[in-house]
């Protein structure tokens, strides 16, 4: 067997799960689904022809119709995961090949939705899907829910790089509030509502308040960050001012 799968979510899936319930319906394709209201920041951001994602019509766990790009309510959104035999995917993808089809869901799999036997795979756990820039700070600001973090991280065990480095380093004049805070950071100003990746430092004097800082990230005294989201090894020069609150802000 072999599975497919985005790298636009942050989900924690339990893939042998679906694929003994691939085996047991005895489908072709099984493809998992989350129901979803769709955000404005995914409507905003839709290209038809570049930005696809798909929602499904689903009688008795048998995917009868696949929709791209629908616009309004609650959606048995398409996650991007599916399974099926290597046979099978050698051989649609070498077809698809042949006749300059881009799109496996939409040109492949939809277009075979009456030959194919497609299953539908439903997940109640917690999605965080990534659409935007705009979709990956509000996600991030979610994380800062501790209801959101730990249906992320409270389901089976997730493998990561390994990094071996300091813990974070929190001087005598640092004030830090409801933020996430990754190993190596060095901070000495003031952080508040944000996510810190490895080894970012906030100097003394420094303000960061709702932003996403990647790492290496480096904050010089007196300087503020708001609602922001700073790229790797960025530097914010001391007492200088990056981002704004949403009421002046016009995408926040």
């Amino acid at each position: 067997y072999v599975f497919m799968a985005d790298t636009n979510m942050a989900v924690n899936f339990d893939f042998n799960a679906m694929l003994q319930e691939h085996i047991a319906s005895g489908a072709d394709v099984t493809m998992a689904y989350h129901e979803y209201t769709l955000p404005e920041s995914a409507l905003s951001n839709s290209d038809v022809d570049k930005d696809l994602y798909y929602a499904f019509e689903i009688e008795d766990g048998r995917i009868t119709d696949i929709h791209v790009n629908p616009t309004e309510g609650v959606q048995n959104l398409s996650m991007n995961y599916m399974v099926m035999e290597r046979e099978l995917m050698i051989k649609l993808v070498s077809e698809a090949f042949a006749r300059g089809l881009p799109h496996f869901i939409r040109d492949v799999l939809w277009a075979q939705r009456n030959e194919l036997n497609l299953h539908a795979y439903k997940y109640e756990g917690y999605v965080s899907r990534i659409w935007s820039i705009p979709s990956y700070f509000e996600e991030n600001m979610k994380l800062l829910d501790d209801e959101n973090l730990d249906a992320l991280f409270s389901g089976n065990t997730i493998y990561t790089k390994v990094r071996d480095d300091m813990p974070a380093k929190y001087g005598l004049n640092s004030a830090v509030s409801n933020s996430l805070v990754a190993d190596g950071c060095v901070i000495d100003g003031e952080v508040k509502n944000s996510v810190l990746s490895v080894n970012v430092t906030v100097k003394e004097g420094a303000q960061v308040s709702y932003s996403v800082l990647m790492p290496g990230a480096v904050v010089e005294e007196g300087a503020v960050v708001q609602y922001a989201i700073l790229g790797e090894n960025a530097v914010v020069a001391k007492g200088a001012k990056v981002g704004s609150a949403p009421e002046t802000a016009e995408d926040p």
